[in-house]
C-alpha cells in the first residue's frame, strides 16, 4: 500500500504546487483493513477515509525511520493523532464552508502491567515484548476534536484498488493558520455505532502554507496500491 499526496495554492491568476510525493501510511490504516478481514467489523465503507485535521505541528517519525536500529524503525508508523492539530473551530472562519464535526479520536492503546493501565502508543514498535497481543486495545478519546468531514463530493475517484480524495481550503478557510501537517481518517473502526476517526495516513510539510484570503489550498490525497492497476474508475460513468 502506498499514498500520495499535492497540495497546490491555487491564485486568482496562477497556482503553485507546494509538494506532489509521498506521505506515511500510518498503523490506523491496517488496524481497519484487519478488522474487516478478521470479520470484526463487516462494512467496508468504514475504512475508506471519511475525515481529515489541519495541524500546525509536526510527529517527528522521521527519527523512528531513519534509526539503524530495526526496532525503532518498524515504530515510525505508529502513531493515532496529529502533533498540533486545530482545536477551535473559530479558526476555521465562521464563513468555512467546510462541515466540520466534533468527534471522539480512535487509537490503539498498550498495557505493559497485565492490563492495569493502557496508554495511547505512540511511536513505540509493537515488536517490543511488551506488546503482546493481549496488551493491545482499541480506544477512543475522552474528550471530542475537530474534524473536516470529507462529503461525497471529495472522494472523486474510486479504482480498483486506490482512491482519491481532493479537499478545498477556501479563501475564507483558516486564515492565519500556519498549516504544516495534514491527517486523513477513517471514519471509524471496530464498528462503532458512531463514527470515531482512526487516522490513516499524515503528511507534514518541512515549510509550513500560511494561509490567506488571497489563495485557495487543493488537497489531492491518493491512496492504495499505486501505479499498480488504476486503469478503472468505479464512480464516474463512461471513464477507463
Amino acid at each position: 500500500m502506498k499514498g500520495h499526496i499535492k497540495v497546490t495554492k491555487v491564485y486568482d491568476d496562477h497556482e503553485e504546487v507546494v509538494i506532489d510525493e509521498s506521505n506515511i501510511l500510518t498503523q490506523g490504516f491496517k488496524v481497519d483493513v484487519v478488522s474487516v478481514l478478521i470479520g470484526e467489523d463487516t462494512e467496508v465503507p468504514k475504512i475508506v477515509p471519511g475525515y481529515f485535521q489541519i495541524g500546525t505541528g509536526s510527529v517527528g517519525y522521521e527519527v523512528c525511520a531513519n534509526s539503524p536500529v530495526p526496532i525503532q524503525r518498524s515504530a515510525s508508523d505508529v502513531f493515532f493523532k496529529l502533533d498540533g492539530p486545530i482545536t477551535d473551530v473559530a479558526r476555521y472562519g465562521t464563513n468555512s464552508p467546510l462541515l466540520l464535526q466534533n468527534l471522539h479520536r480512535s487509537f490503539v492503546a498498550s498495557s505493559i502491567d497485565q492490563g492495569s493501565t493502557y496508554e495511547e502508543v505512540f511511536l513505540s514498535s509493537f515488536s517490543t515484548p511488551s506488546f503482546q497481543s493481549s496488551s493491545l486495545e482499541t480506544s477512543t478519546t475522552d474528550n471530542r476534536e475537530w474534524f473536516i468531514s470529507l462529503e461525497p463530493k471529495n472522494l472523486t475517484k474510486f479504482f480498483l484498488d486506490s482512491i482519491n480524495i481532493r479537499l478545498v481550503i477556501d479563501k475564507q478557510t483558516a486564515n492565519g493558520v500556519a498549516m504544516k501537517e495534514f491527517g486523513l481518517f477513517t471514519k471509524s473502526v471496530l464498528s462503532y455505532k458512531d463514527d470515531r476517526p482512526l487516522l490513516c495516513a499524515y503528511k507534514h510539510l518541512t515549510t509550513a502554507i500560511t494561509k490567506s484570503p488571497t489563495f485557495k489550498v487543493h488537497i489531492d490525497w491518493n491512496i492504495g496500491f499505486l501505479g499498480n492497476t488504476n486503469i478503472y474508475d468505479n464512480v464516474t460513468p463512461g471513464k477507463l
